[in-house]
């Protein structure tokens, strides 16, 4: 993790508050409905495209509570900005299923980044204990070498 230490450092800093962490998760949002936007042309038929990004990064850095909300969010927002009727609420049988698609991919991510972020975790963990016991032998050989 040397390579990505910046990511390292976001996922295991679990000292962001409430608000904090619901303006990161509003700007994941609203960074997905503007990419989305900006690509709009070119994605006819793909609403929910740009908010995986968003879904990953949210459950990758806030945690899979946030992850989640970022998941209802966007699949809120794509519906009313980008599905045909668009700014309309409109429940068709293939709004529906797309919308049930999105939500199922989504919690597959989101269940592969808690993962990775527990395990992240982790390996912080066994790499500090492994470090307290390396100290721990030095010192232990420098008596016995102390001894002889």
């Amino acid at each position: 993790m040397t390579r990505w230490g910046f990511v390292q450092r976001l996922v295991l800093n679990d000292r962001r508050s409430f608000a904090g962490a619901l303006m990161w998760s509003v700007v994941a949002v609203m960074t997905a409905i503007t990419f989305r936007f900006a690509l709009d042309p070119w994605l006819e038929g793909s609403p929910f495209l740009a908010f995986f990004p968003a879904v990953l990064v949210a459950s990758l850095v806030l945690g899979w509570r946030w992850g989640l909300a970022v998941i209802l969010a966007s699949a809120v927002a794509a519906n009313f900005l980008f599905v045909e009727p668009r700014f309309q609420w409109s429940l068709h049988t293939a709004d529906t299923v797309g919308t049930l698609a999105f939500l199922t991919s989504a919690s597959i991510i989101l269940a592969t980044a808690s993962s990775l972020r527990a395990s992240v975790k982790e390996v912080e963990v066994k790499a500090k204990r492994e470090a307290a016991l390396n100290i721990e032998l030095q010192h232990r050989v420098k008596n016995n070498l102390a001894v002889v």
